[in-house]
């Protein structure tokens, strides 16, 4: 087979964890897939690989050798948090760039940015407005775009800066870097109240099929900008997210808008 006609060969970390399921439904079955997951419970065939990422940075990057995308996902929820997962950030970079991986997509926050609103949608009226469900009273939504200065809403949110401003630093080494910010990601795939009890959950949403499209068309458009962000959320009426770029440079047309699911399924 050329290598024009071969699958592209995709790795994933975290593929067993919350937003990988989610993708590993939904993004299709194309790809000659590794699944990286960090503990043997998970592994569900022969492509599924035992990886502690935070201690077994060999492994990794032997992982990593001759995948055409990396797509990080994974995160560590051992103590301390922050800190094993800024570690782990820097070990994937390194590793992705060694390896000569063709493109690494990372899995950045919306609470990168989550100060332009505040975590209890407190920042501005329409913010407050949209969180009460009080929609007669907004007259425009103020939009974040995605070239705004970062502006983190916690420790968490500023974790994510470092993932976008070291992912920076390795393009201009020669690594191909897709930043996406998720959005509201659940295992129910519901836009209603977040595994946080976080209001104004139906704004920032993100549906499993749409997080599918949007990874899909990352891994398969050509010619992206060396280094881009997209926010990932779904075409929801109430969002408070520019996503005009990944319209534009992605084609990315997100099918679900978390109203439609509020009518139907909201409790009476």
């Amino acid at each position: 087979m050329s290598v024009q006609n071969r699958r592209k060969r995709v790795l994933i970390t975290g593929a067993a964890g919350r937003i990988g399921t989610a993708l590993r439904e939904n993004i299709g079955m194309d790809y000659d897939y590794t699944f990286i997951v960090h503990r043997q419970a998970h592994v569900f065939a022969p492509n599924y690989k035992v990886i502690d990422l935070l201690r077994d940075y060999e492994g990794m990057k032997k992982e990593f050798t001759g995948q055409d995308v990396v797509v990080h996902l994974a995160i560590s929820h051992e103590e301390p948090r922050n800190e094993n997962n800024l570690a782990m950030t820097t070990s994937v970079y390194k590793a992705a760039y060694e390896a000569k991986v063709g493109k690494l997509i990372v899995a950045s926050s919306i609470h990168a940015l989550g100060g332009y609103w505040g975590r209890d949608f407190t920042t501005l009226p329409a913010y407050r407005y949209i969180a009460k469900r009080e929609f007669d009273k907004i007259r425009k939504i103020p939009l974040v775009h995605i070239d705004d200065l970062p502006y983190p809403d916690g420790v968490y949110g500023a974790t994510k800066v470092y993932m976008e401003a070291l992912g920076r630093y390795y393009t201009d080494k020669g690594l191909p870097v897709v930043v996406i910010r998720f959005g509201g990601v659940n295992s129910d795939n519901s836009p209603f109240k977040g595994p946080e009890g976080e209001i104004g959950y139906y704004s920032v949403w993100f549906s499993h099929r749409d997080a599918g499209q949007l990874i899909r068309r990352c891994i398969e458009t050509p010619n992206l900008p060396e280094y881009v962000v997209f926010w990932g959320v779904s075409n929801n009426k109430y969002s408070i997210f520019d996503i005009s770029n990944a319209k534009k440079l992605l084609g990315y047309a997100p099918q679900d808008d978390a109203e439609t699911f509020y009518r139907q399924q909201s409790p009476r």
